[in-house]
This record gives C-alpha cells, sequence and structure tokens, in this order.
C-alpha cells in the first residue's frame, strides 16, 4: 500500500516512538524522542535537532518545539496549516485551542528575532575586510 505511519503511545515503560514504512518495516524512535513523516519531515526533524530536544525536555518546552516544527513544516508542498497537538499520558488529552494560539504567538515572536538577528549577521558579512585576497 505504501503507507507510512507514526505509532505513539505509553506504557509502564515510558512513551513510544514507532515509524512504520512500506511494506510494514518499524523503527523505534524511543531513545531520541522524535520523529516525522511526509513532505514536511526534514523541516520537522531539523527543527528537533536545533532545539536539542530530548525525551527530558519539560512539557511546556516540549509542546513549543512540536508546535515550531509542525509549522515549519507547512514550509513543504502538502502541509496544511491546521494543527491538532494531542498529549498522552495518564490520559489523551487534546491541546485547547486557546494554547495552540499562545504557542502560535510565542512563535511569531521567535521568528521576528530571528529576522532581526539575521539582518545583524547580513550586515556583518558584508562589511568583512577581505584585504589580502
Amino acid at each position: 500500500l505504501e503507507v507510512y505511519a507514526l505509532v505513539a503511545g505509553i506504557d509502564d515503560e515510558g512513551g513510544h516512538i514507532w515509524f512504520i514504512e512500506n511494506p510494514g518495516i518499524g523503527s523505534c524512535f524511543d531513545s531520541l524522542g522524535f520523529h516525522a513523516t511526509g513532505s514536511g519531515e526534514p523541516h520537522a526533524i531539523y527543527t528537533f535537532m536545533a532545539n536539542d530536544y530530548n525525551t527530558s525536555v519539560p512539557l511546556k518546552e516540549a509542546l513549543f518545539v512540536v508546535y515550531e516544527a509542525k509549522k515549519k513544516a507547512e514550509t513543504a508542498p502538502g502541509v496544511g496549516d491546521l494543527t491538532d497537538i494531542w498529549i498522552i499520558n495518564d490520559k489523551i488529552k487534546s491541546v485547547p485551542k486557546e494554547i495552540i494560539q499562545k504557542l502560535n504567538d510565542i512563535y511569531n515572536k521567535k521568528r521576528e528575532s530571528e529576522v532581526d538577528k539575521s539582518k545583524d549577521i547580513n550586515d556583518m558579512i558584508n562589511n568583512l575586510e577581505l584585504d589580502g585576497l
């Protein structure tokens, strides 16, 4: 069927993440603590790596990194802009839209900061003296 799926859950041993790919081959990502699939996969994976994400990240930080990874993945073709987040612990809970909006506000603030830093870096590059080259 050429179907790819992420399967996540929790048991007495902790959280589990499995990636199932064609033709039914499973890979465990428990120790890494994240994975992604689809056209936005590289964008999401890079976001987790850039944020030094690991299995001991506190819930609030984890929520933001997951949201940021989703937003970055939206730059890939076919990734929609609607976002639902679910937390799996002793229960399965949907993150309310109000919290997702707050995560979006934080994401936008971070992006603004990155643009400002990028301008400063570009100015420094443009002013770099290359005497003797």
